[in-house]
């Protein structure tokens, strides 16, 4: 009787199944099931299904460069990131969202492996290439792809998806952004992730230009930047982060942790802890004419030559509320480093 039970929820598996007025199309990495790929499968759907894919390794033509269509159905894994693999294998992307998917479109629990962009006529985000699109992205991982330009893992522009629950590990831009890329007025929300090991010329972690996100609890750690903000660079609008940790991150220059190019962020009971900038601002470097609020953060034991904790170039005004810096180094100006700006202090603890 056992067998027969395991048998026959083996088969149901294995046959599309219909609830209602929508559909599960199972995809299985050897060719079997609804649809012979992910591509084909997402072809077939209609708005309001499911595209289900079983544990495996997807690779080959139909699991690169897959595209939504503009279509509100679910694609996602039936066993988990860790269990369900689309491989690039460095000739494409895994995904593009490029015909306005919204976040009823919605991609939930792969790992992306080995995205490459430089095949594509923009060089822009090695695993997801997002333009006028804002997806839904949660429980992924990113691992191990590569960018020419912006966007290691992610590229974003004109585009506000939610990315939630996701992990960052050893993506490379060549450019902005060895995570995540954000460009062109893009709104993204990136809550409850964690980046590692990320690389790129600024924004080791994330990377944003003339555009605003939204980072919500989130880590950063060891990433690297070979100019500036080993974590984070905000270049552009108001940012919020909140309740985040930077950990670990390097810059051969400027922002170890986070470097404000442009805007007046919020930075809200944030951790920088052990980052190191080589030339300024080993926790946060804030630049010529920017403001912002920072509240509630601790700046523990960074290090640079100029402002180990806090680095303030001429005439930036940022404001820093119940904040505490301890432990920090530099050759000039071990917590703060100041050049003719006007930061003000309340309630904070040196």
């Amino acid at each position: 009787m056992r067998l027969h039970s395991t048998l026959l929820a083996l088969i149901t598996l294995a046959i599309t199944s219909v609830s209602g007025n929508t559909t599960t199309w199972n995809v299985m990495p050897d060719s079997t099931g609804d649809a012979p790929n992910l591509q084909d499968a997402i072809l077939l759907a209609s708005d309001g299904d499911t595209v289900l894919a079983h544990p495996g390794i997807f690779s080959g033509p139909g699991n690169r460069d897959i595209r939504f269509h503009g279509k509100e159905i679910v694609v996602r894994s039936f066993a988990g990131a860790v269990l369900t693999v689309v491989d690039a294998e460095n000739v494409g992307r895994c995904f593009i969202f490029d015909q306005g998917e919204t976040g009823d479109s919605r991609l939930e629990g792969f790992t992306l492996r080995d995205g490459n962009s430089s095949n594509s006529n923009e060089d822009l985000g090695g695993a997801i290439y997002c333009s006028n699109s804002s997806p839904r992205i949660t429980d992924c991982r990113f691992v191990s792809c590569r960018s020419g330009d912006d966007g290691g893992a992610i590229f974003c522009a004109g585009s506000s998806p939610e990315i939630i629950f996701c992990y960052f590990e050893n993506n490379v831009a060549f450019d902005h952004g060895g995570g995540i890329s954000n460009s062109d007025g893009s709104g993204t929300l990136i809550a409850d992730c964690y980046f590692a090991g990320n690389r790129s010329r600024v924004g080791g972690g994330i990377a944003t230009f003339r555009s605003a996100i939204n980072v919500q609890r989130c880590t950063l750690s060891t990433n690297s930047a070979r100019v500036g903000g080993g974590g984070i660079v905000l270049w552009g609008f108001d940012s919020r982060i909140e309740d985040c940790e930077f950990i670990e991150n390097q810059a051969d220059e400027i922002g170890g942790g986070l470097y404000v190019e442009e805007g007046n962020p919020l930075v809200e009971r944030c951790m920088f802890r052990l980052n190191i900038a080589l030339t300024k601002g080993g926790g946060i470097e804030i630049a010529a004419d920017v403001g912002g609020e920072y509240i509630e953060c601790t700046l523990d034991s960074n290090s640079s030559g100029l402002g180990g904790g806090i680095r303030c170039a001429r005439n930036s005004t940022p404001r820093f509320l119940n904040c505490v810096l301890t432990g920090n180094q530099g050759t000039n100006g071990g917590g703060i480093s100041c050049y003719q700006a006007s930061p003000e202090f309340e309630g904070c603890i040196l």
